[in-house]
């Protein structure tokens, strides 16, 4: 890598690539050596030596040999090792995307993720995989241009706003108009940029003393029932399954849980709404301003 507003000494007196062979990204193999996105598929090299004890592409000594990475995929992790978890495998195939539009748009999201395992999106390795396949298929038979496989450089995307984004809805009476308000602003930060992911929260009141019940008096999970009230509040964003998680807390305090929950994971914005109403207010208002 180097400095984007200085000049790159090393690229002006070599065309050989620059870097660690073993971590080398696709777009470094072609000379492009100034993007940040870069640093994410050399997090998956290392992810992928830790987690199978082997360097996903070796250490090609070749521009040949180097370039070998931009058509043919590394030994899936889990062919490796059974016993590494899909999700792991997961973060991994995306952190190592040919395509750098397609991996992870910031090293936090990749954090979230390995913090956060139940909301990684499995099924999205062996589409990705057989995709990926495929297409180096259609390379052997047509002649391309090799810097349209690794795509635009992320540094020219609009990162105008926070990567990470929670918010922060109360559902325990269902989605109101506040709920809805919650709603409106989250999609008018996550409109400034189009790599960030938000974190979508709901607590779950317990109580100080005693045990809170787990089903309500029709016997339903109120976990469950919170969960799905919560993916039904943020159907209406639009956003694809691999920027958006789900998270229902429960918590004795609901602003602890919020504040201990973006501090844990990173976050860069938080949206939360205040109640008008005095009655409600001496309950939930102090949440939105202790958070």
């Amino acid at each position: 890598a180097r400095h984007a507003e200085l000049p790159d000494l090393l690229g002006e007196e070599s065309a050989v690539p620059m870097g660690t062979a073993a971590y080398m990204s696709p777009e470094q193999v072609l000379g492009q050596r100034s993007d940040p996105a870069s640093d994410i598929f050399a997090l998956g090299c290392i992810l992928y030596q830790l987690a199978t004890g082997e360097e996903p592409f070796g250490r090609p000594a070749t521009f040949a040999g180097m370039k070998r990475r931009l058509y043919h995929a590394p030994k899936p992790p889990r062919d490796i090792d059974k016993a590494i978890p899909r999700w792991l495998e997961a973060v991994i195939v995306r952190c190592m995307e040919v395509d750098r539009s397609r991996r992870y748009g910031e090293a936090a999201h990749v954090l979230s993720d390995l913090r956060n395992p139940d909301q990684v999106v499995v099924a999205r390795k062996s589409a990705l995989s057989n995709e990926r396949a495929w297409g180096a298929i259609r390379n052997l038979f047509r002649r391309t241009d090799e810097k349209s496989l690794v795509g635009k450089a992320a540094s020219s995307a609009v990162r105008a706003g926070p990567p990470i984004v929670l918010a922060a809805v109360d559902l325990a009476n269902g989605s109101d108009a506040l709920a809805g308000e919650v709603r409106n602003e989250t999609a008018r930060v996550l409109a400034a940029r189009q790599d960030s992911w938000l974190a979508c929260v709901t607590v779950l009141k317990t109580e100080i003393v005693g045990k809170t019940p787990d089903v309500d008096e029709s016997g339903r999970l109120v976990y469950l029932q919170r969960l799905v009230a919560l993916k039904d509040w943020a159907r209406p964003l639009h956003l694809p399954e691999d920027r958006i998680s789900y998270h229902v807390l429960e918590a004795v305090s609901p602003a602890d849980a919020i504040l201990n929950y973006a501090e844990h994971n990173d976050v860069g914005h938080i949206v939360v709404g205040a109640r008008s109403s005095s009655a409600l207010r001496r309950h939930l208002g102090s949440v939105s301003t202790k958070v």
